[in-house]
């Protein structure tokens, strides 16, 4: 299948429409998160203009419902990294609310008379390994994007540890579009063939599970890498049209996210134009799926080694060679 011009996500990624953070409200997708960003749909961003032109090399891909992750090296080998945001301390979060709570609408990333952090002494200690996913600067709620390589024994990233056996070589339970058709396909894949990439951890655990995936007594959780699902850009000509597009089969996704030449992203969540997510039947679940484990790392891999580290795995290759109608029909509590 066609990866090449696929972006990897570092800081927050740029709404298509100009947005407004409205403070002292709190988010309706992320409770914890006291602020909403709301678009204009009416307002397109002037840099992302070129989206719209017919001869636009941009990519829009499905934008999945999960958390966000990456390879990268950690002591030597790639390694499975989870997000994780720095966020500021009590002092630092008590002047900014006091900043913000006289200014009850400001233009994201556009405020000249902005609130001035100290990256030194106003955010919180980072667990080891840290590093800052971007820029290293804080995003317009005060949280600074970053990675950290997951935690073996930690219960904090089980559901990331659920994906992957990190016996050397270490490699992941990806999920990805099949190359022969127009379904899905449960694959492994070496985690030095993902270097570099970011993905996407969704199932059973992750944000009350939107594509049904498992059962809370077998959970069943995926990678899937940013931009590997695309859009067909014919059916997004114009801004007007992105609302009745997201009324379409096609269009029963979370957001899109445009991947562009030059690696820049650009994002429209379905909330951005007051649409309800989570949706009944998401365009994901529609779609049947193959377990083909093979398919990324070889059969030679697969006979070799017993993935004592990964039981889902170890359930997948129960199943390898089965096809199911959709990801909500793929079970494990019968293998």
């Amino acid at each position: 299948m066609a990866t090449a011009g696929l972006s990897n996500v570092r800081d927050k990624i740029s709404c298509v429409f100009e947005t407004t953070v409205v403070h002292d409200t709190a988010s309706k997708k992320r409770p914890d998160q006291p602020f909403q960003v709301v678009a204009a749909a009416d307002r397109l961003r002037p840099d992302a203009a070129f989206l719209f032109n017919r001869d636009s090399s941009a990519r829009p891909t499905e934008k999945l419902d999960g958390t966000c992750t990456a390879v990268r090296e950690w002591n030597g080998r790639p390694w499975l990294w989870a997000r994780h945001d720095r966020k500021p301390n009590k002092g630092a979060e008590k002047r900014f609310r006091a900043f913000t709570s006289g200014r009850r609408c400001t233009l994201a990333g556009g405020d000249e008379d902005a609130f001035v952090w100290n990256v030194e002494s106003d955010f919180k200690d980072v667990p080891p390994g840290w590093t800052a996913a971007g820029s290293g600067l804080p995003d317009a709620g005060g949280h600074i994007p970053g990675w950290v390589p997951i935690d073996a024994k930690s219960r904090t990233h089980c559901w990331h540890l659920s994906t992957v056996d990190l016996e050397d070589p270490g490699v992941a339970l990806v999920l990805q579009p099949q190359s022969d058709s127009s379904g899905l396909e449960i694959t492994l894949m070496q985690l030095v063939d993902l270097n570099s990439c970011t993905l996407e951890l969704i199932g059973t655990n992750v944000n009350a599970n939107p594509y049904y995936l498992g059962s809370r007594q077998h959970p069943i959780h995926f990678l899937v890498r940013h931009g590997i699902l695309q859009i067909d850009a014919a059916n997004l000509r114009t801004p007007e049209s992105l609302v009745d597009w997201f009324n379409t089969e096609m269009g029963a996704v979370e957001g899109i996210v445009w991947h562009c030449a030059d690696e820049s992203l650009f994002k429209l969540h379905r909330h951005h134009l007051g649409l309800k997510w989570p949706i009944k039947r998401p365009r994901l679940v529609t779609l049947p799926v193959t377990v083909n484990l093979e398919s990324g790392v070889g059969s030679d891999i697969l006979r070799g080694r017993e993935f004592a580290g990964c039981k889902l795995v170890q359930s997948m290759l129960k199943l390898n060679g089965c096809s199911f109608p959709s990801l909500a029909d793929l079970k494990i509590d019968t293998v």
